[in-house]
């Protein structure tokens, strides 16, 4: 234990943490029970509603408010407040005498100067330079934002949801402020008799494939939908399962005929998988599940394709949760993946997605127990409340990172060990910072080309 939590400890004192989430849409979701597995809300938002929660119920010297911009349905354990937006959250964290403001990474941060002063200004008005930020990455930073950040006082980090997310900036000035903490799932949904019997389970499983996540173009369905002939063609009796819509991460978009997507994007993904004006007899879209009726379909699935794009990808809670159900996981090869699959196949491009599904169909058997124990190590709702908890107790106040930033993994992904090499050269020589770009630089222009591309052509 360090001195400061013991100091806070003797004085019976607690540091005072507020998580903020703009909520609109979301409030008929009921998140009373969010322990117990995601209610249908997107990624972000659950994750900022169940790590606020295993950080209130928890026995330990933190104290949490969850500061929302709607009303909404949570545990009676966590303390929450309506707040007009960032600025109020602020304010009221100033005047509660709240140390630290969880907010979610946003591009509208820089014009907000009042609360992200430049260096060496005062931030009038709010008094916000009493609370240190917090900025939750759960997208991919652009190099502007990460030296906006860098450069900006009051955030304090910059937390990613993954290792292979935070090596992307391993060469931007910003790594110095960067940290990760996987998102967690709940583990205890496995019992122990779950465990045991799903090798048997896997083997007797239909050929299953199974999309889950929000229904938008970054997401990539249409690329799983463009690639499902080929795979009927090599299994003829695969059937595909379509969790989730566009309407995921709320904000009450206007959906399509079929209830999936956006009219024009729902064209775009159905066209593949319609014949005569009907969906082929192999192909099922689901809407929102969640709870347990989420978890009964998904141990039904041989093989999940969370995000086939791959170009949004974080984390992907998906991916774990298709895992700790036992199915494989074929989809690209991203940084979400590279830190979170380990039962199933990573391609490079999507010319070869139709074989990687159908591989990972024929594969007979499935390396359920190493994947469970390596999730329950990594993933599970305890192992993530340590990390927070050690970040807001120890390493924030002792100026410290929760992880060494060597040794790497995955050296030939997008030239990470020449982002090493350059990240010690700007070390050394600052100036090179001016003058040198990020290598992500470069992928993200190959990124957007594709996109274009894939969109219009």
């Amino acid at each position: 234990m360090s001195i400061f939590v013991a100091k806070y400890m003797d004085c019976g004192m607690k540091i005072r943490v507020a998580f903020f989430f703009e909520n609109k849409g979301l409030a008929g979701f009921d998140c009373r029970r969010i322990g117990e597995g995601n209610p249908g809300l997107g990624g972000t938002a659950y994750m900022f509603y169940v790590v606020a929660w295993l950080l209130a119920s928890r026995n330990n010297d933190i104290d949490v408010t969850l500061m929302t911009t709607h009303e909404g349905l949570f545990p009676d354990c966590l303390r929450v407040e309506q707040v007009e937006g960032l600025t109020d959250a602020m304010r009221r964290c100033r005047k509660q005498g709240i140390e630290y403001l969880v907010t979610k990474y946003s591009e509208e941060h820089r014009q907000m100067k009042e609360l992200f002063p430049p260096p060496g200004n005062k931030c009038e008005g709010t008094g916000c330079k009493d609370v240190k930020l917090i900025v939750w990455c759960h997208n991919f930073a652009s190099a502007k934002m990460l030296r906006f950040y860098a450069q900006c006082p009051n955030v304090a980090r910059l937390i990613c949801v993954g290792r292979e997310q935070m090596d992307r900036y391993r060469d931007h000035q910003a790594f110095a402020k960067s940290d990760y903490i996987f998102n967690c799932v709940d583990t205890g949904i496995v019992t122990h008799q779950m465990k045991e019997s799903m090798q048997e389970d896997f083997a007797r499983r239909g050929n299953i494939v199974c999309y889950i996540g929000a229904v938008i173009p970054s997401k990539g369905l249409h690329l799983l939908t463009a690639a499902w002939r080929n795979v009927l063609k090599q299994v003829p009796d695969a059937e595909l399962y379509v969790i989730g819509n566009g309407a995921l991460y709320g904000g009450n978009p206007k959906l399509g005929p079929w209830n999936l997507a956006e009219r024009t994007y729902e064209q775009r993904v159905l066209r593949p998988v319609m014949e005569d004006g009907k969906l082929l007899p192999s192909v099922h879209l689901m809407g929102i599940v969640g709870g347990k009726e989420k978890f009964d379909l998904l141990r039904k699935v041989r093989v999940g394709v969370p995000n086939p794009s791959g170009e949004t990808e974080t984390f992907c809670i998906s991916a774990i949760e298709m895992q700790l159900m036992g199915a494989r996981i074929a989809s690209k090869r991203c940084p979400g993946y590279l830190d979170t699959v380990r039962n199933g196949r990573l391609v490079n491009s999507k010319r070869e997605l139709a074989d990687c599904i159908v591989r990972e169909l024929l594969e007979p058997t499935t390396d359920y127990v190493s994947t469970l124990k390596d999730i329950r190590q990594r993933f599970s709702l305890e192992a993530v409340a340590k990390d927070w908890e050690e970040l807001f107790l120890e390493a924030l106040p002792e100026g410290r990172h929760l992880h060494d930033i060597l040794p790497m993994a995955n050296l030939d992904f997008e030239h990470k060990w020449l982002k090493e090499r350059l990240r010690r050269w700007k070390e050394q020589l600052p100036w090179l910072r001016r003058v040198l770009p990020m290598v992500d630089n470069f992928y993200e222009a190959k990124r957007a080309a594709s996109h274009f591309l894939g969109r219009y052509l």
